[in-house]
């Protein structure tokens, strides 16, 4: 791409597809021009788009459909599309798994969202589900923990229980939000939130996906595992516009800490200007 303004440094991120520093973002009932205008804004920083699971269960089988004609949208800008794991749930409790993983490819879906929100799915099941979606090609992201926790899991239970997951063919294991408000706290600064970190070392960064929903949660999350760090699937459309910037640490929840290290790099004294601490005024 041939930047206006090629001669100023952005911090680099890969392109897609991408497998570390993936956004999902989620789509609520968008208007077919609002999410026409989303990705010509910012269709290049999302990675997935998570269909709200009732427009999903209304779609109509006809191209005109406004579900559908998203779905395209979405996929033509490489964006991968999954519906929101509440219908996963009714396929599993109707018993029609295989015919629901089989129905959302053919209508343009990329991936899948497996969760145990409102059920709960012995392993052995879990395996075969995992087995089915391969088949059909699916990503799945499948979703661990409870919606109202008392407290955290046992950290070696939960870690044997990704690792399981992931070995039997999750493409991401989503750590529920639950989760993540419990640990941190509002703002990352409850000593619990060594557990998360404790689990990122155990399992590795690029496996995982946090829900960190919240401008604190996704700068707890950017401040301590940088730009590689894994979010969503609950974004919304609009926040993506800042959680780019974010990641690139190119804004105010980011802490400008590019231009900082730029201007350690050049030395400015010698330029004739100095540096502010944060929180300063020039």
């Amino acid at each position: 791409m041939d930047r206006v303004l090629s001669f100023l440094p952005v911090p680099d991120r890969p392109g897609k597809p991408r497998d570390t520093g993936i956004t999902i973002a989620r789509d609520d009932g968008l208007g077919f021009e609002t999410a026409k205008a989303l990705v010509e804004s910012v269709g290049p920083f999302i990675d997935y788009m998570k269909l709200r699971h009732f427009f999903v269960l209304t779609a109509s089988r006809d191209s005109n459909d406004l579900t559908s004609r998203k779905v395209r949208l979405y996929r033509q800008h490489a964006i991968d599309v999954l519906p929101g794991g509440i219908v996963f749930e009714i396929a599993m409790i109707k018993g029609l798994v295989d015919r629901y993983f089989d129905a959302i490819a053919a209508f343009g879906c990329s991936a899948v969202e497996c969760s145990e929100n409102m059920i709960t799915i012995a392993p052995p099941t879990r395996r075969e589900v995992l087995r089915q979606a391969g088949r059909t090609g699916l990503k799945v992201l499948w979703e661990v923990g409870d919606k109202y926790p008392g407290a955290a899991p046992d950290l070696e239970e939960l870690v044997a229980e990704i690792r399981q997951l992931l070995e039997w063919g999750a493409t991401k294991v989503v750590v529920e939000r639950s989760y993540t408000d419990l640990l941190l706290g509002p703002d990352g600064h409850l000593p619990t939130a060594r557990y998360i970190v404790d689990l990122v070392e155990a399992v590795g960064l690029r496996h995982l996906t946090f829900e960190a929903e919240t401008p604190a949660h996704q700068r707890w999350f950017l401040h301590t595992f940088g730009p590689d760090v894994n979010i969503g699937p609950n974004i919304p459309p609009e926040m993506v516009m800042k959680l780019e910037p974010t990641r690139r640490t190119l804004s105010r929840e980011g802490g400008y800490t590019w231009v900082t290290a730029l201007a350690e790099l050049e030395g400015g004294e010698r330029r004739g200007w100095t540096t502010v601490a944060m929180g300063g005024a020039q």
